[in-house]
């Protein structure tokens, strides 16, 4: 199993660390992640509770928190070191991160957002989507993340949304 992640890591790192490198994304992406940093996600949660649907803000800052506490507690765990801490062949963009990388938590956030939002607006679906997959290449994009980091801060994302939104049902409030 672990070679299988390591070759899904690896061969999804190349292609989007390296292959698919141009100009324009090279100066993109290093702007773009830049909205999944702790600073830009609590001003992007606190917007949230202006916008009329109160429990909007609540139940995301909710999920948003449960969910960086689980990413903190499996970045401990993991310690799973930065692709480009040993990987000569992963371009960091003078990134500098001393934090582990299992699981990313610009994309858990991206993707808490994403989630959160479009369960009580439709309409956003399609720009958050796009705004939470845009932030998860960014990670890898930028040699800060193997493709697993990624995934793994999504699925952490995906299962507290659905237990939080579960458990909050019984009071209406992620409606």
């Amino acid at each position: 199993m672990k070679n299988i992640l390591k070759n899904f890591d690896d061969f999804f790192i190349s292609i989007i660390n390296r292959k698919i490198k141009n100009k324009y994304m090279d100066k993109f992406f290093p702007l773009f992640t830049r909205l999944g940093d702790p600073i830009s996600i609590v001003i992007i949660c606190g917007g949230l509770f202006l916008i009329k649907n109160s429990n909007l803000g609540k139940v995301n800052a909710i999920c948003m928190v449960i969910s960086q506490l689980f990413v903190q507690i499996f970045k401990k765990l993991a310690q799973r070191p930065r692709p480009s801490w040993f990987d000569d062949y992963v371009e960091s963009f003078g990134i500098e991160l001393y934090d582990y990388s299992f699981p990313s938590g610009h994309t858990n956030a991206a993707w808490i957002i994403f989630l959160v939002v479009s369960k009580f607006y439709e309409f956003a679906f399609l720009p958050l989507i796009l705004f939470a997959i845009l932030i998860s290449i960014s990670r890898i994009y930028l040699g800060v993340h193997y493709p697993t980091d990624v995934v793994g801060g999504i699925v952490i994302a995906l299962i507290v949304v659905f237990l939080v939104c579960k458990f909050l049902n019984r009071g209406l409030l992620c409606y």
